[in-house]
């Protein structure tokens, strides 16, 4: 069975062969898969625009495989935590 749309998230800070292991196996099972990278200006140890070289030539030969990046706005990771967690 393949999906129609997936997406694979995260900050790839730094990007590691467990990564690209997902991500070829969950682009295997979409038609469409969004890989969506998400960074924050000051908190990111890796640039940006290297998370996202990696992540492209990595998948090169993946022609469902999208790539997106999102700002993530929190200063901290903390701020992630909420009572409900």
């Amino acid at each position: 069975m393949k999906y129609e749309t997936g997406m694979f998230g995260g900050s790839f800070d730094p990007l590691h062969t467990g990564h690209i292991h997902d991500i070829i196996r969950a682009a295997s099972m979409c038609r469409e898969l969004y890989v969506v990278i998400s960074w924050c200006s000051g908190r990111e140890s890796t640039p940006k625009e290297m998370c996202y070289r990696w992540i492209l030539n990595s998948t090169r030969h993946l022609p469902n495989v999208r790539i997106r990046m999102v700002e993530d706005k929190a200063l901290t990771k903390e701020e992630y935590d909420t009572p409900g967690y």
